[in-house]
């Protein structure tokens, strides 16, 4: 009975004490993410940050300055906004176990803009923001906003809940991040109309090296609509989407862009796509590289000119070493689609021998890039896009492309200096060569 007696006085104990204790771990560890912020950040800084302790629970209020380094030269202020945060200690969370669950939003001190969100958020914040954050130091972020519909004055507003879910785990070494808008419209009293649907973002990654991950990001709006007295633009299937894959010892990433019709008053297209892929890029340099970049937008926007020297020797060193291995670029698909055709580049350009003096000059960087280049278009689209068939015909004339098939063809190869359209060798400014078009390409 006396053994029971202590252990239950032990266990009381230690649940009034543990909250306390988790309190200041979590001070800690929210304070290292702030810091770390602020590097992968550089426009931000803090210029106020104060945390009031207690026993089960504590607040946090931060105020960021935006481009601070740059306000002096401006002649005024920098833009500042404030965060504040109520943070509950664990272990118990709500219905979880943890260290603590943050609740965070943004703090209005504008009498009169509080005033106007006020008639459309009532008492709620426009956006709410919780953080869980386990023992183990993973964490899930939640950013969400209430479905609203408001009016006034001839404007109106309305859209779908908002909810964005962002995971990470205890090391960082890696996230999930997936959410979606469904729904934003908005009109104006003197007519305008903007209109989003579908608003979405997914993706994930693992950790390679350093701040380097796998995986990918997609980002992609079903429809964009934007009206206005005299005319209208729509956009159908915006998507942009980055991927990292690795392979040994190497990465390749990928970048695409792209959309479905686009509609205006001026012109309109049935599709259009920006796909790039970097390849052979050396992973562990480029995770230095962008280190180095990273701490350069630092004490620039910091106003430290000191380490400017420093930090640009060192990434070069890192950029000599990054084209030591032969980095490619893939263009896997510049395309663009009308009513009367299609058309688009593919190729792939390489750096092969890049050196320290290739850096220093531009013309000797020139002899190293090594490119070999496609282009297909359907002349009906160019005629109809330039407003004239004299632009096509110019083109087939002075050598630059062929027809075939009702299209205009190139193909362009470029190495050692040496530029061949179709297999004829055409001058570049600066650098000789033959007349555009050469003799041949004139008869």
């Amino acid at each position: 009975m006396k053994k029971s007696l202590i252990a239950l006085v032990v266990l009381v104990v230690v649940l009034a004490l543990s909250p306390l204790v988790i309190g200041k771990m979590t001070e800690r560890r929210i304070d290292a993410g702030l810091d770390k912020l602020l590097v992968e950040a550089p426009f931000l800084t803090i210029s106020e940050r104060r945390y009031h302790s207690g026993w089960f629970s504590s607040e946090l209020d931060v105020t960021f300055e935006l481009f601070s380094a740059l306000a002096p030269a401006r002649g005024e202020p920098a833009p500042k906004f404030t965060l504040h945060s109520d943070i509950r200690h664990g272990p118990i969370i709500g219905s979880s176990i943890g260290m603590a669950r943050t609740k965070t939003w943004f703090v209005v001190k504008d009498p009169k803009v509080r005033e106007e969100l006020r008639k459309v958020f009532g008492e709620d914040n426009p956006i709410d923001i919780t953080t869980d954050i386990g023992f183990g130091g993973g964490s899930t972020t939640v950013i969400s906003s209430a479905a609203r519909d408001f009016s006034a004055d001839g404007d109106k507003f309305s859209w779908d809940a908002l909810k964005l879910v962002m995971v990470s785990s205890g090391n960082g070494d890696s996230f999930t991040v997936d959410g979606g808008w469904p729904r934003f419209e908005g009109t104006s009293r003197d007519g305008k109309k903007v209109v989003l649907r579908g608003l979405r973002a997914k993706g994930g990654g693992k950790r390679i090296v350093g701040d380097l991950y796998d995986g990918g990001m997609e980002f992609a709006i079903d429809e964009m609509h934007v009206d206005e007295p005299d005319q209208s633009t729509q956009v159908d299937k915006l998507l942009y989407v980055a991927t990292v894959e690795p392979k040994g010892e190497y990465v390749d990433m990928g970048f695409k862009l792209g959309c479905g019709a686009i509609k205006g008053k001026n012109a309109s297209f049935k599709e259009a796509h920006y796909d790039l892929t970097l390849r052979r890029l050396h992973a562990a340099t480029w995770d230095k590289f962008m280190a180095k970049m990273k701490t350069a937008m630092t004490n620039g926007m910091a106003g430290k000119t000191n380490s400017d020297k420093e930090v640009e020797e060192a990434v070069k060193k890192d950029l000599l070493e990054l084209l030591k291995h032969d980095p490619e670029i893939g263009i896997d698909r510049i395309s663009v689609a009308t009513d009367e055709g299609d058309g688009g580049i593919k190729g792939i350009i390489r750096l092969k021998g890049v050196t320290a003096d290739d850096l220093e000059s531009p013309m000797g960087l020139l002899t190293k890039i090594v490119a070999d280049l496609d282009f297909d278009f359907s002349e009906a689209m160019l005629t109809k896009l330039a407003g004239n068939a004299e632009s096509a015909d110019g083109m087939v004339k002075s050598g630059f492309a062929e027809r075939k098939d009702g299209r205009l063809l190139s193909k362009i190869s470029y190495n050692q200096g040496k530029l061949l359209v179709n297999g004829k060798e055409q001058a570049l400014p600066g650098m000789g060569g033959p007349p555009p078009g050469g003799a041949a390409g004139m008869q």
